[in-house]
Parts: structure tokens; C-alpha cells; sequence
């Protein structure tokens, strides 16, 4: 019987191959308490059932809760030596843990954080197997990062360093790992708090501190510094674009020290340029925000492997646009400048033309584009622009 539960698991996306996975465990368990010990229910047929849950929660918003109900019913049975083969272990667990965090319930939190402490209750009691370790708190903070509540991000890092106390007291099983510090990262990244850039960055600090005292297991990757990188780029904070500059120097300073995972890619250097073209200063603060742009720009063409796309050169223009002086020389040369290169590159799209537009007096436009319009553009100027256009309904 355990084979049948295992083969409607594979097809478990669907909620009526779930009920008959949990049909066949009821009819397993009766048989044995009528006496047939072959079909006594074991720790891995329980775990079969909460598994076909756990696989349907993109299609069944009550899979989390059902999934929770066959842990609670098997540990049932387990304290009241109904059956000891239902004993529970530290997987039966985390199959449920991750049902709630991947469902974005606005319960799952609270209800991971329940499982925790009845985990760390039944081994206190004495079930060895059922130790919470780093996967078991991961599988929390991904229920916080997903969890709408202002508090979340504050929750999810209160959680991590939980977690590295405990570490630090001498559980090995709980040391924080790179999913640990990134979920946390990014939860702060989406947070919506004044404050997330900055406490995002806090906790990336923390990992490259980790990394540069010899723990490779904790060395950011290049998702991480872009997660921080854009939350500056999207602050309010007035000079947020040095901190998102000073954030890829660190990247790049860590990518040439050897750590591949984390090596810039076109985000990172497209997002400092954004994090520049948005800033809202005056006279010379403009100035040194258009310096930090090209300063960035210019990276970025020296760069052995990563190249400009037509979203960097249009944000160039952007900046371009927004932070020099209307009818300055400077503006004009920059203008040129960008136009020159980003039709012999192909990357002229509609965003840079939109900035172009703003950047260059419309006589300067006229000599720029020879008076074409965007429908009829010689093609060599946008060959490699790919736009996102709107799906149709």
C-alpha cells in the first residue's frame, strides 16, 4: 500500500490524488489495528501523505492545513503508543514547514514558528529526531518574507540572530547559512520601510564580514548585491545613490578576490546609474550624482564581461537629462556622446529616445536622428534592443 500512496504522490499537484494518498493511509491504519501487522503505517508513509499536501499548495489553499493535520494525527499516535512505527522525525517536520512558507497564507508565520517550538518541545520530551536545525528556521523566514505585516523584515532578522545565538551557544545544527542571511536581505529589500536599504545592507555587511574571516559558505551572491543595489536605487534617502555605488565597489572588490557567484552583472551597474538619475539635489549635488553615473558607466565599459543593453544606455540618458544644466555644453556633449554609441552598439530603444528627447534641444535631436522617426530608424541603430511590450488580451 505504501506504493500506492508513493505513485499518487508523484501526481500530487491535483487534490484528488491528495485524498486518495490520505485514503489509503486511513485504510493501512485500520487494517493494522484490526490486526494485520504488514500495513502497519510507518514514519515514511506518513510522510508520503504530508509530501502530496505539500506538493499541491499552488492549487489547494488548504493543503498547508491538511498537510499539518496527518503531522499532528501520526504524532498522535506515536505519544499514545498507538503505533510506534509513526514516529516522527525532523523531515515530517520540514515538509510541512515548507507547505506554509510556500503558500503565503497570511498564517503561515505564526503557524512555522508553532512548529518550531512544538519540535524543540517533542525533543526536549525525548524524540531525538525531531531537532530543529537551519533547514527547519529557513523554511520561517520565508513564511516572514512573504508575510505582509510592517514588522515582518524586523521579525525575520530578530529570527537569524536567534539563530546564530543559539549557534554561538554551541547547537551546531542552527548555524545561519546563505539562505538564512539572503531571506533576510531580501525581506528587508521589500520591506517598504524607510529604513529597508539600509538594514538589507547591515546584513550583507554581516555576510561579507563572515566571507572574509574564511567562511566560504556564507559569500553573497550576485542576486543579493542587486537586491540591495535596487532598494537604494528606490529610496527616498537623498544621496541613497553613493550608498548603492559603495555596495557594487564592494561587489566588484569581492568578485576579483575570487568569488565568482558574486560578479556584476548588467542589473548591478544599470541600478547604480538608476540610483543616480533619480536623485532630486541641487546645482553641484547634481553634478556629483552625473560624476558618479559616469563613474559607473564607465566601469562598466571597461568591464571583461558584462556589457552595456539599451536599458543602461537609456538610464545614462536619463541622468543625462535630469542632473546637467538645460543648454550647458556638457549637457550637449553627453547627449552626442550617448547617441554616438548607443546606435553603433544597436541599443537606441524607446526609453532612449524618450530621454533623448528631454536631454537635447529639438534641434539637437533633429541633427542626432536625422529627423527620423522611432518606426524608421535604420535598423543597425536598434539590432539588439529587445522591448517588453504589453500582452494583448
Amino acid at each position: 500500500m505504501s506504493v500506492q500512496i508513493m505513485f499518487f504522490v508523484y501526481d500530487a499537484n491535483h487534490n484528488i490524488c491528495c485524498i486518495l494518498c490520505q485514503q489509503i493511509l486511513i485504510e493501512m491504519h485500520d487494517s493494522y489495528l484490526a490486526g494485520d501487522e504488514h500495513v502497519q503505517p510507518d514514519t515514511q508513509s506518513f510522510k508520503s501523505v504530508m509530501l502530496a499536501w505539500a506538493k499541491a499548495v499552488d492549487s489547494e489553499q488548504d493543503a498547508p492545513r491538511r498537510a499539518q493535520r496527518v503531522l499532528e494525527w501520526m504524532i498522535n499516535l506515536y505519544q499514545t503508543n498507538e503505533n510506534s512505527k509513526a514516529k516522527p522525525d525532523v523531515e515530517c517536520f520540514e515538509i510541512v514547514l515548507r507547505a506554509w512558507s510556500k503558500s503565503g497564507d497570511v498564517d503561515a508565520p505564526e503557524k512555522t514558528e508553532h512548529l518550531i517550538v512544538w519540535m524543540e518541545k517533542l525533543y526536549n520530551e525525548g524524540v531525538a529526531d525531531v531537532k530543529p536545525r537551519t533547514r527547519s528556521f529557513n523554511a520561517v523566514l520565508v513564511a516572514w518574507s512573504k508575510s505582509p505585516e510592517k514588522y515582518a523584515a524586523q521579525r525575520a532578522e530578530d529570527i537569524l540572530y536567534h539563530m546564530q545565538r543559539l549557534y554561538d551557544s554551541g547547537n551546531e545544527d542552527l548555524k545561519p547559512d546563505a539562505i538564512s542571511y539572503g531571506t533576510v536581505v531580501s525581506t528587508w529589500t521589500k520591506s517598504g520601510k524607510q529604513n529597508g536599504p539600509r538594514r538589507a545592507e547591515k546584513i550583507l555587511r554581516l555576510m561579507e564580514i563572515e566571507c572574509d574571516y574564511g567562511d566560504s559558505t556564507l559569500r553573497p551572491d550576485v542576486i543579493l548585491y542587486n537586491f540591495v543595489i535596487e532598494a537604494f536605487s528606490k529610496s527616498d534617502e537623498k544621496f541613497a545613490y553613493k550608498d548603492a555605488l559603495s555596495v557594487l565597489r564592494r561587489q566588484i572588490t569581492m568578485y576579483r578576490s575570487g568569488v565568482n557567484k558574486c560578479r556584476p552583472d548588467i542589473y548591478s551597474f544599470t541600478s547604480v546609474i538608476a540610483a543616480c538619475a533619480s536623485f532630486s539635489g541641487h546645482g553641484k549635488e547634481r553634478t556629483s550624482a552625473f560624476k558618479a553615473a559616469v563613474a559607473t558607466f564607465d566601469e562598466l565599459l571597461k568591464s571583461e564581461y558584462v556589457s552595456p543593453n539599451h536599458v543602461t544606455y537609456g538610464t545614462m540618458m536619463k541622468a543625462t537629462a535630469r542632473l546637467l544644466p538645460l543648454r550647458s555644453q556638457l549637457r550637449r556633449k553627453w547627449t552626442k556622446k550617448l547617441f554616438e554609441k548607443s546606435s553603433k552598439d544597436g541599443y537606441v530603444g524607446d526609453m532612449f529616445l524618450s530621454w533623448l528627447k528631454e536631454a537635447a534641444s529639438p534641434k539637437h535631436y533633429h541633427e542626432l536622428t536625422r529627423g527620423r522617426r522611432r518606426q524608421n530608424l535604420p535598423p543597425e541603430w536598434t539590432r539588439n534592443v529587445i522591448e517588453r511590450r504589453p500582452v494583448k488580451k
